[in-house]
């Protein structure tokens, strides 16, 4: 995914005298993502994505289930996530890459964010379940009650510690300055560029961030709702269940839409050539 129209680099670059279709054509070729992959200039095409309802509920169920189960889960998600960070964990996944049997087979390091992409929706079933149909639901809740709105507002706390903290840097600045330095070896508008996107990464955190807070208090209502006897569990797990395919559906058509899908032969003549025989 590469900036929108109205990324900050287009209102920096149109304030220094740039016309507006050339730094919209600049924003249109810069990478909206800033984290960190194996080299600066390479992106990711979409992210291994659960769903901010499933990840709530996960971490609500690892605090309401009492079996040997949540340990197991809790560690097997750790070590999905610490795999997945490949060299920027380099010790560790160095010794797994030598000694774990067909590890190097893998093609890249985040794939194993697929084995947390399973355990944090079973993990979330299981306390859903728990909450709603259990023996003494609603009294098991109201006694877990403050440790679930604790352990959740304690996400968000370090959410927001990161979001005020983050410099928004990226590896990819650097090129990004070096790319628009002039012959005259200034460096000024590869610099207002970078200023630019780091004032959209600062957004789009801050819009994942209010988004995500809104996802955790529709969460926490239905709970609440369900213990005080406002609503029935059925209709508690169609809301949740519905919210949160929405939320998939609408993330997922950010990466897979009507552009995505290109006629077979609108293909076939872009990358093939028939052959005419001798």
């Amino acid at each position: 995914k590469t900036l929108n129209d109205d990324s900050h680099v287009v209102e920096k670059l149109t304030a220094k005298g740039v016309p507006e279709a050339q730094a919209m054509q600049v924003a249109s070729s810069l990478p909206k993502y800033w984290g960190g992959m194996s080299d600066p200039s390479e992106t990711t095409a979409g992210p291994p994505y659960a769903g901010v309802i499933i990840c709530i509920l996960a971490l609500i169920g690892f605090v309401i289930i009492k079996k040997p189960i949540r340990w197991a889960l809790l560690a097997v998600t750790v070590l999905a996530i610490l795999m997945a960070w490949g060299k920027y964990f380099e010790g560790f996944n160095i010794f797994l890459f030598d000694h774990l049997p067909l590890l190097n087979k893998f093609r890249a390091p985040s794939m194993t964010l697929v084995i947390a992409e399973f355990t944090l929706p079973f993990i979330a079933v299981l306390g859903l379940q728990q909450i709603l149909y259990a023996d003494n639901s609603k009294e098991l809740l109201r006694a877990d009650f403050k440790k679930i709105l604790y352990t959740v507002g304690g996400l968000f706390g370090l959410l927001i510690l990161m979001y005020l903290m983050m410099d928004y840097n990226s590896a990819i600045d650097k090129q990004i300055i070096s790319g628009y330095t002039d012959k005259n070896g200034s460096d000024e508008f590869g610099r207002i560029i970078v200023a630019g996107m780091k004032e959209d990464r600062r957004s789009m955190f801050g819009g994942q961030l209010l988004r995500t807070l809104a996802f955790a208090v529709f969460v926490i209502g239905m709970l609440y709702l369900f213990m005080k006897n406002k609503m029935k569990p059925f209709a508690v797990a169609i809301a949740l269940g519905l919210v949160s395919i929405i939320d998939l559906l609408v993330v997922d058509k950010e990466y897979l839409n009507a552009d995505s899908f290109v006629p077979a032969d609108e293909i076939t003549a872009q990358h093939f050539t028939r052959f005419q025989g001798f």
